[in-house]
C-alpha cells in the first residue's frame, strides 16, 4: 500500500469510528495511558486482571 491508499483507508475509518477521546474511556480518563510508560505497565497489569483493578491500581501507582 502506498501512503494515499493508507490515508483513504484512514478516512474512511476515522468517518465509521470514533476516536478514544471521543468516549467515556476509563483508560483515558483516568491517564492511565497518557504516557508510553504509563500505557506499557498498564497493558502489562491488564494481562493479570480485570480492566477496573488495572485501573484504580495505576491510578494509585501513579
Amino acid at each position: 500500500m502506498d501512503r494515499s491508499q493508507i490515508e483513504k483507508v484512514f478516512d474512511i475509518l476515522s468517518q465509521n469510528y470514533p476516536l478514544f477521546s471521543e468516549h467515556d474511556n476509563e483508560w483515558m480518563s483516568d491517564g492511565v495511558n497518557s504516557t508510553p510508560f504509563k500505557n506499557s505497565v498498564s497493558v502489562t497489569l491488564s494481562t493479570m486482571t480485570h480492566t477496573k483493578r488495572v485501573i484504580r491500581a495505576a491510578v494509585e501507582l501513579f
